[in-house]
């Protein structure tokens, strides 16, 4: 269960936000329908049977605040149940569930103090949840390195899930020296164990090159088979290799067939990769309504990214009736989620007017801010420019000037030009702006409009591009960004 709990993580830094993205992929759909359990206090058995009851499909370490409503309404009726059953019972596998639920319902710090309880009398799935508590922050100080210590006392003691959490953090050095040997000992022990997930992230060395030589082929067979067995991940992964024609003959039409069914798994990633291609007209008639109907779809699963593209379908009127009210909504849903894209989109409708009460500078300067904060160049260039004008914010041209200089530095081409033109601009500006200076016809201004129309209007979603989501570029869909390198020993197989 690699990669399984939130998308809500923009507060926690450095390893610990990539922790939580390889913690969020596999959990994505909502947990079922089933009839309703009594919710009374009990005892006994019948606690025990309510409590299993709900627990039927939970997620062994469920997403904590986010997901669908039914979602919390699950995790609200199991909540009395399951605290029954760990107070009556003494049971590891109900103080477990017990401390899932209140995890669910975001009560945090009683979450961790129940896992820590199950994790003293030797449970290994307890120790998972400690071990996420502190990799999180959720309820305990925030601690990479107890986390893996916690990690690993659960992967010794035979827990699958626990050798994939150590292996991902010996892969991107948290807690533990960066070794991706060790990650590739860890997930090979999990992956031997049935792990999907650890075979997943086998195929990602094998593809990168990260403790073996760079192998599509040997990437191709670890995914193949994770898919084989159901793995929606997996079925995502083999749709970028035959989107980009690695290992495989290039095949717009077999891209699209992985991501449908990932997307008819539930997965909310698959359906946003499948929106997307509606939206191109790659590997399946161009159409803007599915591509809207399924954007919706992985939104209405928390899924951030759809949220904000949907968005954006909304101001271009692709598919759906042109709102900006709409549009508005959506990007405040994805920014609200933590993600950079919809804080920028957010910031943009702020700045231009559009889709909110009024024009207001200061909202779009706080968004901006958001957003450059998550490695947005596009909105370090408009934060920039307020800074300079002094529009939302105290006049500040040594801000300026630091935004302008960081976006120069952008992967992106077109980001880095503008920021390269505003940095020289403003070093040759002798004097502070003042605002009736910052008129129509001035060009800085207008060029932050025009990254503004840009962001608003011009870049609606789309399957062509190849840009990462940490390549700077936070307005345009990206359907992903393959990289390799060299290292030894073969790939396993």
């Amino acid at each position: 269960m690699l990669r399984a709990v939130r998308q809500i993580a923009q507060k926690l830094t450095a390893l610990t936000t990539v922790f939580c993205v390889f913690l969020c992929s596999v959990v994505s759909g909502a947990y079922g329908s089933r009839v309703s359990a009594p919710q009374a206090s009990q005892t006994g058995a019948s606690a025990q049977e309510s409590c299993d009851h709900f627990a039927i499909d939970f997620p062994k370490l469920p997403k904590a605040g986010t997901g669908t409503a039914s979602d919390k309404i699950l995790a609200a009726d199991a909540l009395a149940p399951c605290q029954e059953a760990a107070r009556l019972t003494p049971s590891p596998h109900f103080t477990y569930l017990y401390g899932q639920v209140l995890l669910a319902v975001q009560r945090y710090r009683d979450a961790f103090h129940q896992f820590k309880l199950g994790a003293d009398s030797g449970d290994s799935s307890s120790m998972n949840g400690v071990g996420l508590m502190y990799a999180s922050g959720w309820g305990a100080s925030r601690s990479d390195t107890e986390a893996a210590a916690w990690f690993r006392k659960s992967a010794d003691a035979g827990n699958t899930d626990g050798m994939g959490y150590l292996g991902y953090f010996y892969m991107e050095g948290g807690g533990v020296p960066q070794s991706d040997a060790d990650a590739a000992i860890w997930f090979s022990k999990a992956a031997d164990r049935g792990s999907l997930d650890g075979i997943n992230y086998l195929g990602m060395l094998c593809f990168k090159g990260r403790g073996y030589p760079q192998s599509d082929k040997k990437a191709l067979e670890w995914w193949r088979k994770s898919a084989a067995a159901g793995n929606a991940v997996a079925m995502i992964d083999l749709g970028y290799m035959y989107a980009y024609g690695r290992g495989v003959r290039q095949s717009d039409a077999d891209a699209a067939a992985w991501w449908r069914k990932a997307a008819d798994a539930g997965n909310s990633d698959g359906m946003n990769k499948l929106a997307s291609i509606y939206a191109g007209g790659r590997g399946v008639p161009q159409s803007d309504a599915d591509a809207a109907a399924w954007w919706r779809k992985a939104a209405d699963n928390g899924n951030s990214e759809a949220m904000d593209n949907l968005g954006y379908m909304y101001v271009n009127g692709r598919g759906v009736p042109q709102s900006d009210a709409d549009a508005a909504a959506w990007f405040r849903k994805a920014a609200d989620a933590g993600d950079a894209r919809g804080m920028y989109s957010l910031g943009v409708m702020y700045q231009n007017g559009h889709g909110v009460p009024q024009k207001d500078y200061r909202e779009a300067a706080a968004w901006f801010r958001g957003a450059s904060d998550r490695n947005c160049d596009q909105a370090k260039i408009n934060l920039g420019v307020l800074y300079q004008i002094g529009w939302g914010v105290p006049q500040d041209r040594r801000a300026a000037s630091r935004l302008f200089a960081e976006a120069a530095k952008s992967n992106d081409p077109d980001v880095a030009a503008h920021g390269k033109k505003l940095l020289s601009d403003l070093a040759s500006d002798p004097g502070p702006w003042n605002r009736s200076s910052a008129s129509a016809s001035n060009p800085i201004l207008l060029l932050a409009v025009g990254l503004a129309l840009i962001g608003a209007a011009n870049t609606s979603p789309s399957a062509s591009t190849n840009q990462s989501s940490h390549s700077g570029r936070c307005m345009s869909f990206a359907i992903g960004n393959f990289e390799t390198a060299k290292t030894l020993e073969g790939c396993p197989f």
